[in-house]
């Protein structure tokens, strides 16, 4: 028998996204109502996490903090607006 233990979590259970670093692994911490976007670099070791990007130069940076920065917006918009659906993530048991 296969057992399977799942989390499943919706955008409003978020309470915090953590960055690492991967020249010094020190994490940076941060609220997801209060994310601007990724830092341009380690707050410790100021390693570059981001490069400059030229307008219309999409790469998965962009994708990224497209990403990052959507997670406040969406929070605060579903808190006023309702949808016909709900965004869940589901992740595996650590």
């Amino acid at each position: 028998m296969t057992v399977e233990r799942k989390i499943v979590v919706g955008l409003e259970d978020i309470r915090f996204v953590t960055l690492e670093c991967l020249e010094c692994h020190a994490r940076t911490t941060l609220l997801p109502d209060k994310l601007a976007g990724v830092p341009y670099a380690c707050p410790t070791c100021r390693h570059p996490w981001r490069k400059e990007i030229n307008p219309g130069q999409e790469d998965i940076q962009a994708e990224v903090e497209y990403f990052i920065k959507s997670i406040p917006i969406i929070r605060r918009r579903l808190k006023e607006e309702t949808l016909g659906f709900r965004i869940l993530m589901e992740f595996n048991e650590p």
